[in-house]
């Protein structure tokens, strides 16, 4: 009986290492699932954020075709309009012939973390004869700086900057 006793607590460390070892296999896959559970829905709240700024512009451009229906000579546009998990902001500007605004809608929405999503809709349109409107292609206004995505109100600042700065060259 002793040789048999002998080998028993050799044999259960080796069955205690084969489970160690089993469970921080299982520990690094369980992690990489989590991980790749939180990337994937991150993307998703991502592209709904980028869907609702989009429908933020779009209602801050309809906003603006109202308007300009209603008093073409005064609306200018507006700023930081709050409209459901967003905001919108619209400008106005007269275009080269009497009647013709184009118009700059950006929507953005708080994602809680950094700056948030933002979305540029450009348009221009005509006021008819009568009050109507007469609207061309609408288009998402998007310019790529360094890497990183410059839209609507940020390329109007960017411009206006290089503008400052050959100004002083």
């Amino acid at each position: 009986m002793t040789p048999h006793c002998a080998h028993r607590p050799r044999a259960a460390g080796s069955v205690l290492i084969v489970a160690i070892v089993f469970v921080a296999i299982l520990s690094i896959g369980t992690t990489a699932a989590l991980r790749h559970l939180h990337m994937t829905m991150a993307e998703i709240k991502r592209q709904e954020n980028v869907e609702t700024a989009l429908a933020l512009a779009e209602a801050g451009l309809e906003k603006a075709f109202a308007m300009l229906r209603a008093h073409p000579d005064t609306y200018k546009g507006e700023s930081d309009t709050p409209l459901g998990d967003g905001r919108f902001s619209v400008a106005v500007t007269r275009g080269p012939r009497a009647g013709v605004y184009a118009v700059r809608s950006e929507g953005i929405v708080a994602d809680g973390v950094g700056p948030g999503q933002k979305q540029v809709i450009v348009a221009e349109v005509e006021i008819q004869p009568g009050g109507g409107l007469r609207t061309g292609p609408w288009r998402v206004e998007k310019k790529q700086e360094h890497g990183r995505a410059w839209t609507g109100m940020d390329a109007a600042m960017q411009t206006a900057a290089v503008e400052r700065k050959h100004e002083h060259d």
